[in-house]
């Protein structure tokens, strides 16, 4: 699921083998929230059009909640719609 893949974003915070905590779940909400990508979360990545796999990818960036994100070209595959 696009969503699991988000997560992903979240283990640098608290290792491979430990698990996510509520702060973490926050997080990821809160990525999947700014982004819109709510539609697709519980899709398999495989399913997605080229330009929800980018903002997949792009959410699980904002999920590590970094000072700093510095993207080349983030919205290279997005729908033009979709592209801020």
């Amino acid at each position: 699921m696009a969503r699991e893949l988000v997560e992903q974003g979240r283990y640098a915070h608290v290792g491979p083998l430990s698990m996510l905590r509520k702060r973490d779940d926050e997080a990821i909400d809160r990525a999947i929230e700014l982004a819109g990508l709510g539609r697709f979360e519980h899709r398999d990545v495989d399913t997605l059009s080229g330009g929800e796999r980018q903002r997949a990818w792009f959410v699980l960036a904002l999920a590590q909640d970094t000072p700093l994100l510095v993207v080349g070209e983030p919205t290279i595959h997005l729908d033009v719609g979709a592209q801020w």
